[in-house]
C-alpha cells in the first residue's frame, strides 16, 4: 500500500506491513499531506535503531521531529493525538525492534531502499556517492531525495523550485549530528550541496547576463563602460566558490536565525533587569545619604543649645537685665 505517492518500500513508519498499513490508513483519514514529513521522522528513528545509538536518546528525538511538525505545520497538527499515541507506543513496546535493527547495521542497503533525487538529475552522480560514504543514514538520505521529488511535483505542499531546494540543502545539511564523524560523508554531502547550488544559481544568472549584455549592445553607447559592469557582474555570479559558500552559509544561518533572537531578547531582559536593580540601590543609598544629614543637624543643634558656652551666654544675659532693672528702681 503506498501513501501519497510515496512508494511501499520507502515508507518508514511501522515495525512490520501490518502496523505500517495501519498508520498509513490512519493518517490517510487524518492528515494525508503530513505523511511526507512524518515519513522523514520515521526513517531519521530507523537510522538512529539501526546505529544502536540507544533505544531511549532515538524514542526521544522520534517524538521530537514529530511535536516539531505538529506545532509548525497546520496539517499535521490534525494529527497531534494520533503522533502522542505513536510516541508512547514505540517508548513502550520499542525494546524488541531496537534489538533486531542491529543486524540491519551490517547488511548491504538493498538498492531500491536508496532513493535519488529524479526532480534533480544533475545532482544524481553526486547524491551516489554521498550513499557510498554516509552508510549510516541511508533511510534519512533516501527520505530527503524523496521529499524533494514529493515537493517539486506538488504533491503535499504548493512550494516554489527554490523552496523545494532550501528544503532539500538543509535536509541534508541537518544529518551530520546524527552520525559519528565521518569526514568522508561531510565531503561528499558538500560537494551534492554545491552542485544543486551551482545548477540553480548558474541557470539564473546566465539568463540574467545574457539580457543585460543585449541591453548593452541594444544602446549603441560605445563607451565600453557599461561592458565593463557587465563583464564584472558575470565574474561575481559566476564564480561558483563564491555563490555556494554565500549560500550554504545563508541557509544554515537562517536555521539558527530564531535562536539569535531569542537570546538577544533574553539578554536585553537581563541588562534591564541590571540596571533597575543598580537604580533602585543607588536611590536607597541617597535616601540613606539625606537622612544622615538631617539626624547630624538635629546632633548638632541639640548639642549647641546644651554646650558650657551656651550657659554662659544665657547667665550673662539675665545679670545684665537684672542689673538693669535695679538700676531703673534707684532711679
Amino acid at each position: 500500500m503506498a501513501l501519497f505517492n510515496i512508494p511501499p518500500e520507502l515508507w518508514r513508519c511501522g515495525t512490520d506491513g501490518l502496523v505500517a498499513n495501519l498508520v498509513i490508513i490512519k493518517l490517510n483519514r487524518t492528515c494525508p499531506h503530513a505523511a511526507p514529513v512524518f515519513n522523514h521522522c520515521c526513517a531519521i528513528h530507523d537510522d538512529c535503531y539501526d546505529n544502536q545509538r540507544g533505544q531511549i536518546p532515538c524514542d526521544t528525538q522520534l517524538c521530537d521531529c514529530m511535536a516539531f511538525y505538529v506545532a509548525n505545520d497546520d496539517e499535521a497538527a490534525k494529527c497531534e493525538n494520533e503522533t502522542k499515541a505513536a510516541c508512547g507506543i514505540v517508548r513502550e513496546y520499542g525494546h524488541d525492534a531496537y534489538a533486531e535493527s542491529v543486524k540491519n547495521a551490517s547488511a548491504p542497503a538493498k538498492e531500491k531502499y536508496l532513493r535519488l533525487p529524479e526532480e534533480l538529475p544533475s545532482v544524481k552522480e553526486q547524491y551516489k556517492k554521498v550513499f557510498e560514504k554516509c552508510d549510516q543514514q541511508h533511510a534519512t538520505l533516501s527520505s530527503c531525495a524523496l521529499t524533494y521529488d514529493l515537493c517539486r511535483r506538488g504533491s503535499f505542499i504548493e512550494k516554489s523550485p527554490e523552496g523545494c531546494l532550501l528544503n532539500l540543502v538543509r535536509c541534508l545539511d541537518a544529518t551530520k549530528p546524527d552520525r559519528d564523524s565521518n569526514p568522508e560523508c561531510d565531503v561528499a554531502i558538500e560537494q551534492a550541496l554545491h552542485k544543486m547550488v551551482e545548477k540553480e544559481y548558474h541557470e539564473e544568472s546566465h539568463e540574467e547576463n545574457h539580457e543585460e549584455i543585449h541591453e548593452e549592445e541594444g544602446e549603441g553607447s560605445g563607451s565600453g563602460h557599461g561592458d565593463v559592469n557587465v563583464l564584472m557582474m558575470q565574474e561575481v555570479l559566476l564564480n561558483k566558490t563564491y555563490i555556494q559558500r554565500v549560500y550554504l552559509q545563508v541557509v544554515r544561518q537562517a536555521s539558527s536565525y530564531s535562536w539569535i533572537v531569542y537570546f538577544s531578547f533574553c539578554l536585553t531582559i537581563l541588562i534591564c533587569c541590571i540596571f533597575s536593580i543598580v537604580g533602585i540601590a543607588q536611590c536607597n543609598k541617597d535616601d540613606h545619604y539625606r537622612d544622615t544629614e538631617t539626624i547630624n543637624l538635629h546632633v548638632n543643634t541639640t548639642h549647641s543649645a546644651t554646650s558650657p558656652a551656651s550657659k554662659r551666654s544665657a547667665t550673662s544675659s539675665r545679670s545684665e537685665t537684672m542689673e538693669s532693672e535695679v538700676s531703673s528702681k534707684k532711679k
